[in-house]
């Protein structure tokens, strides 16, 4: 019964005041006995600042709320200061129904300009953040500019969200900029590279025609990529990937500068489409 929407170039704290320049805010809607959906409170994070652009992403799961701010300076004790290195933010839902900031998280190894944040998924106990400028491999080392990463956070048994993993494409290379969308639903999790210019067997470049990644969490609660998906009519600056979505056996991809109708026909420029698919 609960919405949330972000507005990450919004101005104002909760009441309208104390104005900081695109600072970000997010508000969270509930639906009435009607059908109606009403307003019932705007978040902001609890050290807002300017052009932090809280609220560039945003996901929503039971009494959970993650909020993406990508250009964001701090790390979670609000010192550190690194340029854009990206914040999340996760709110949890009291029993009044009101929503508390509980916790805000950083990547383990935040560096200016990562854009952690940039894209937010949630579900159940587990959150995962992109950060698809963020340059280096899960050792933190091999660094190619802009390859992309995602992180993923686990809650524990004390409410703490703590990152178990960092995550990124088994054919990682320069300006692929995988993280910027990110989507998780129970043991899966799909990452977007719109950017990537190979298709699933790392061959045929076409240039940003874009992928996807399908990540698998094992019972020992590790996550390993089981797919790289691209599209079947794919073709240069598609960009599929910009968006993606899962939700138990289906996945969704975005190609929104794609061009041809569900036939491959009727070319009209960035008309965009997207691509479905069911897991066997």
């Amino acid at each position: 019964d609960f919405a949330v929407v972000g507005a990450y170039n919004e101005d104002h704290d909760t009441i309208g005041g104390n104005y900081l320049a695109n600072s970000g805010s997010v508000y969270v809607y509930k639906r009435d006995a009607s059908g109606n959906w009403i307003q019932k409170q705007k978040l902001v994070a609890s050290d807002r600042n300017a052009s932090d652009n809280f609220g560039s992403a945003v996901a929503i799961s039971g009494d959970y709320i993650i909020v993406g701010a990508y250009n964001e300076d701090e790390n979670a004790s609000g010192t550190a200061t690194l340029g854009a290195a990206g914040s999340a933010y996760i709110f949890e839902r009291n029993i009044t129904d009101i929503w508390v900031q509980k916790q805000k998280i950083v990547a383990s190894d935040r560096a200016s300009s990562d854009n952690f944040g940039v894209s937010v998924s949630i579900s159940g106990s587990y959150a995962i953040v992109g950060a698809h400028l963020e340059d280096e491999d899960v050792s933190g080392l091999n660094t190619l500019s802009k390859a992309g990463s995602a992180y993923i956070f686990e809650r524990d048994g004390t409410g703490v969200w703590t990152q178990k993993q960092k995550l990124v494409a088994g054919d990682r290379n320069s300006l692929d900029e995988f993280g910027n969308a990110v989507s998780i639903s129970g043991d899966y999790a799909i990452v977007g590279s719109h950017k990537d210019d190979e298709d699933a067997l790392g061959t045929n470049f076409l240039n940003q025609s874009g992928s996807a990644y399908i990540f698998k969490r094992s019972l020992t609660g590790v996550w390993s990529q089981q797919q790289k998906i691209v599209s079947s009519d794919r073709d240069i600056y598609d960009t599929y990937g910009f968006s993606v979505s899962i939700s138990g056996d289906y996945v969704i991809v975005g190609a929104y500068q794609e061009a041809h109708d569900a036939s491959g026909a009727n070319s009209i420029s960035a008309a965009g489409s997207s691509y479905i698919y069911e897991r066997s």
